[in-house]
Parts: C-alpha cells; sequence; structure tokens
C-alpha cells in the first residue's frame, strides 16, 4: 500500500497496514450511540455478565440509590454515554473499550 507524506508518495509500513486496517474495521462496526435494553442485558447474558450486574444491583444497600441503579438498569433504551452504564461496567472489571464490544454485540440481538 502507498501513502502520501509530505508530498512525497512511498509504501506503508507494516505497523501502518495494520493501523489502517485496524481504523477500517472500526469504521465498518462502529459503537452504537443506544441500544435497547433486551439487547444490552442478552449481551450481558451471553457476555456472562448478568448474574454479576443482578447481584451487584441487589447489594446496594442505600434504598434510594439501589432504585435509582434498577430504574437505570430497567430504561427502555441503554445510552453508551451513560454515567450508570459506564460504572456499572467498570464495577465488573470493564473497561471502554469492552463496554463498547458490549454495544457492538447488543445491537445485533
Amino acid at each position: 500500500m502507498k501513502t502520501i507524506v509530505d508530498g512525497v508518495i512511498r509504501d506503508m509500513s507494516e505497523e501502518e497496514i495494520k493501523a489502517w486496517q485496524a481504523l477500517q474495521a472500526l469504521a465498518s462496526n462502529p459503537v452504537p450511540p443506544a441500544v435497547s435494553s433486551r439487547q444490552g442485558q442478552l449481551a450481558l447474558l451471553d457476555a456472562g455478565y448478568l448474574d454479576d450486574v443482578e447481584m451487584m444491583l441487589a447489594s446496594i444497600t442505600d434504598d434510594t440509590e439501589r432504585k435509582r441503579a434498577q430504574i437505570e438498569f430497567g430504561a427502555t433504551m441503554w445510552e453508551r454515554s451513560n454515567p450508570f452504564l459506564q460504572q456499572m461496567w467498570a464495577g465488573l472489571g470493564g473497561d471502554s473499550d469492552g463496554l463498547d464490544d458490549l454495544f457492538r454485540a447488543a445491537i445485533n440481538l
């Protein structure tokens, strides 16, 4: 593959080719901004996390916070930018890339 750098055409390095291919893969499979609760729960089930999430919700000792978490979890739509979902995922030991992958999987369910 060729690239242009500072007006000069040159062959791309192996690293540049891999980086370009990774960007192309991400572009063809973007992270959806939202999925339905059903899709999200099915994705959690498929990934083996649904029981952990349910135990996490049940273990919240403050009544108001537990109810707030249950409302968020039961929302019709799950937005990728939602702080609750990000916090819940982090509580499971997940990172931002993993949550992106979960949303990508969920959108197809």
